[in-house]
């Protein structure tokens, strides 16, 4: 009984939370990673993201934090060289209605990134095997289409969401994420 008076405030933020209005979007889709210079480290799989949306001004600026994590394996099934890869990555995503309609907006947008790139090689007689456990950081840059289906409906798709990091990390994804 001496815990319950603790959980009390949390348990009642979390009823009261059924009003408020949410602008977050969660979503996944497909991601293709370069890692390296060596074309035998691409990886594809799924990406899956949470992003926040913020107006800034006049409506037209939107700030975005976005978390991204990828789960990636080899490019191809094979029983020599597999990869297995996980990136996870944050970034203030800052976005500019180009065009906007009354149920349909166009947002290119540009952030820097900061990420975390955990890789498991498999080893053979060639190559060698190898674990990564890196920071991985950079330019992340896209488009973004909006679709208002409803008040409470939003769609969000991410066609083109490109990341340029050191290290020669690569990633480029393609998302469709619902408003929650």
């Amino acid at each position: 009984m001496k815990t319950l008076k603790y959980y009390i405030p949390f348990i009642l933020f979390f009823m009261s939370t059924h009003n408020t209005f949410s602008q977050v979007y969660l979503g996944g889709g497909y991601a293709y990673s370069m890692l390296s210079e060596n074309s035998f480290d691409a990886v594809k799989g799924l990406a899956i993201n949470i992003q926040r949306d913020y107006s800034i001004g006049n409506g037209k600026w939107h700030v975005s934090p976005a978390l991204q994590v990828s789960l990636l394996s080899s490019n191809t099934t094979r029983e020599v060289y597999s990869f297995y890869a996980t990136t996870l990555s944050i970034a203030p995503v800052v976005s500019y209605d180009l065009l906007k309609f009354s149920r349909f907006v166009i947002a290119p947008y540009a952030a820097p990134f900061a990420g975390w790139l955990l890789g498991l090689r498999s080893g053979d007689i060639v190559f060698e095997s190898a674990y990564l456990n890196e920071l991985t950081w950079g330019a992340q840059f896209g488009l973004d289409f909006q679709v208002n289906i409803s008040e409470d409906f939003q769609l969000k798709l991410l066609p083109l969401n490109l990341q340029y990091g050191n290290e020669f990390f690569r990633q480029g994804t393609v998302s469709l994420l619902f408003r929650l």
